[in-house]
């Protein structure tokens, strides 16, 4: 049975949703929120966000492509830009000369176009869903995330967002891109696994998350595939919390605060740490791992890899994709 885009987006949607960290009462909620916020939008933006009605995650969108298209042949990256799709466009020459059918999606890891524009979106419902797994109430994530989200749209704001889909649109390539759903996934297999472990100090938690194929393979390509930036080895583990793998971006520095003091966490892990939050992670004890962020990243995107294979779609892995079996 053929496979479209459409096909493929929701697939994406339903295994960021399976996967996503809120109950199902809580996601409910804030389907029903974006509802009644698409209902009050003037028309153009009532297309834009069409599919607010059935997606919770604006950073998870079709960028370019009729969702009736049929697909046979995907290129997957964590990154797609203007230069991945020249070089999808080069490919397809080499593909046509050796007899072989074209790339006819490009499916991406980090958002694009009006994907990107949609991050900030995503931070506020989950990031309070997830420290409240820590034991953080919600006011206190949502009252420090309000000046980081409102600098993650300002920055968006000013960027030139339609680049890629400009270039997908002249060199006609349907251009996906799968952020949250991706996140969710990875979240959800790193806390399982942190939550069987009972370690004494970081050493052990690093070496358990070390068996995960996403980052042993990672070791074959990177000298660090798994950093401890604050704390050390030897350090005491005390209460584990995966703390920034989900949720668009980073939150506010000021949360590792609360999950030090209100939610006696002793180590965190995420797949990205900025000075800030290193910094604060040092004034409070706290001890940070970070995992490789394309490994990361590949951990999340792999379900959706695997779904696309058992369709008989055939996989270009590029730009960053660690190919490996989910753990």
């Amino acid at each position: 049975m053929a496979v479209t885009l459409g096909d493929i987006y929701k697939k994406a949607v339903e295994i960021g949703m399976k996967n996503d960290p809120r109950t199902k009462e809580d996601l409910a909620a804030y389907m029903k929120e974006k509802k009644e916020k698409l209902k009050k939008m003037n028309e153009a933006q009532k297309k834009l966000h069409a599919d607010w009605g059935w997606n919770p995650y604006d950073d998870t969108r079709v960028i370019y492509g009729d969702l009736k298209r049929q697909v046979e042949v995907v290129y997957v990256g964590i990154d797609v830009e203007t230069q991945e799709l020249a070089l999808i466009s080069a490919l397809n020459g080499k593909r046509e000369r050796e007899g072989k059918k074209p790339i006819d999606l490009a499916l991406a890891h980090h958002p694009e176009s009006h994907a990107l524009e949609g991050l900030a979106g995503v931070m506020e419902d989950i990031q309070v869903a997830t420290m409240k797994e820590a034991g953080i109430p919600p006011n206190l994530t949502s009252g420090s995330l309000k000046d980081r989200i409102g600098d993650v749209t300002k920055s968006v704001h000013s960027d030139n967002l339609h680049r890629a889909k400009s270039a997908a649109q002249l060199l006609d390539i349907p251009f996906f891109c799968a952020h949250t759903i991706a996140d969710n996934v990875a979240y959800q297999v790193v806390s399982k696994i942190v939550q069987k472990l009972k370690p004494r100090k970081v050493k052990d938690v690093v070496e358990a998350l070390g068996k995960i194929p996403h980052f042993k393979k990672a070791a074959e390509e990177y000298s660090e595939p798994i950093s401890v930036q604050t704390g050390s080895l030897d350090s005491w583990a005390g209460k584990v919390f995966v703390e920034g793998y989900t949720g668009g971006t980073d939150g506010s520095a000021v949360i590792l605060k609360y999950l030090s003091r209100n939610a006696q966490v002793g180590t965190t892990i995420a797949m990205h740490k900025s000075k800030a939050h290193r910094d604060e992670a040092n004034k409070h004890h706290l001890n940070s791992i970070i995992t490789n962020h394309m490994a990361s990243d590949a951990l999340g995107m792999q379900p959706l890899v695997d779904w696309l294979r058992s369709k008989k779609i055939e996989v270009v892995i590029g730009c960053g994709m660690i190919d490996a079996k989910m753990p």
